[in-house]
């Protein structure tokens, strides 16, 4: 299916760079290529920038880091997708990206059909921004509406909350008259505090720490005795430290389990761990299963009659 939202695809290694090239085209993309990160800068601040970049975090001349903060000096994440594709894998790795303004982060090797179901949220995203002049209402803010689609919300990695650009009195406004209907897109945890967006991870149910640990344990068969694996070492000999019978086979006469849970921040200690999430807003720890479920919504230009109305007579 051809579409009008053109990609761009920063890549320097030549044969990932022609991949993604046919793969996009296949799909009915109009692509554009760079292979370092200043030829992407250019590229995306240009008048007539592609809506959707693919690019790499390592770039020669300018990372894909640098790519994303200069793009967001001048335009918002709704007016370019950015997409950061890499090798990086690490939770650190994806709040940077974030952070520096990529919408989205895929890591490589990356499956097909998500990278297309990836940049079709891209395609609603900055074809929903294509909005008419900005109407004057009647408290004095000025705001815009999408004249064909969708009002999609965007995750500020800053506040780290999900938002769509415009006052949420005026949304509830909109929606109340029928000017905008919503529409149910997903639903997601966030803190019970702040509405922050959190991490999860199982962990310590003391602390909600997820710097946890286990001790090596022996059993040994013959007088029952299970302790750890360093009670047992004399000179590097295994010795049980009950029976102490000498030179211990394992399997024959021993065998590994795994120790309880040790909490390295706080010293608890548990046979099992507890799903607990971390607020990246306010630092809130807490058990997951308290995590506020919050509906994200798209709203849909149901009408614009009303705001016509409005602009005539300002």
């Amino acid at each position: 299916m051809t579409t009008n939202t053109s990609v761009l695809i920063a890549e320097d290694e030549p044969v990932y760079r022609k991949f993604l090239e046919s793969l996009l085209s296949d799909w009915g993309f109009p692509v554009q290529t760079a292979s370092d990160g200043e030829e992407t800068r250019r590229c995306l601040l240009a008048k007539d920038r592609p809506q959707l970049a693919i690019v790499d975090w390592n770039m020669p001349k300018l990372n894909g880091i640098g790519v994303c903060q200069a793009v967001r000096e001048r335009y918002s994440m709704s007016e370019v997708f950015i997409l950061m594709l890499t090798a990086r894998s690490e939770s650190d790795d994806l709040a940077a990206a974030l952070d520096a303004g990529a919408n989205d982060y895929m890591t490589k090797p990356f499956d097909g059909t998500e990278l297309r179901a990836r940049l079709t949220v891209g395609q609603r995203l900055v074809g929903s921004m294509s909005i008419p002049p900005s109407f004057a209402v009647a408290d004095g803010i000025s705001a815009s509406l999408p004249q064909n689609g969708y009002l999609m919300p965007v995750f500020d990695p800053h506040s780290l909350k999900f938002n769509y650009g415009l006052p949420a009195t005026l949304l509830r406004a909109w929606a109340s008259d029928g000017t905008l209907r919503k529409v149910l897109l997903d639903r997601v945890q966030v803190c019970p505090q702040c509405r922050s967006v959190p991490t999860f991870r199982f962990g310590c149910s003391a602390c909600g720490s997820g710097c946890v640990t286990n001790d090596r344990m022996i059993h040994h068969y013959a007088c029952a005795h299970v302790g750890a694996a360093q009670d047992f070492d004399e000179d590097g000999e295994l010795v049980c430290p009950k029976c102490r019978m000498r030179r211990l086979v394992v399997g024959a006469d021993f065998e590994h389990l795994t120790g309880p849970y040790r909490c390295l921040d706080c010293g608890w200690s548990a046979a099992e761990l507890e799903h607990v999430a971390h607020c990246l807003g306010c630092g809130f720890r807490f058990p997951a299963n308290q995590a506020v479920i919050e509906d994200l919504v798209g709203f849909h230009a149901h009408r614009l009659d009303s705001l016509g109305a409005i602009a005539a007579s300002s």
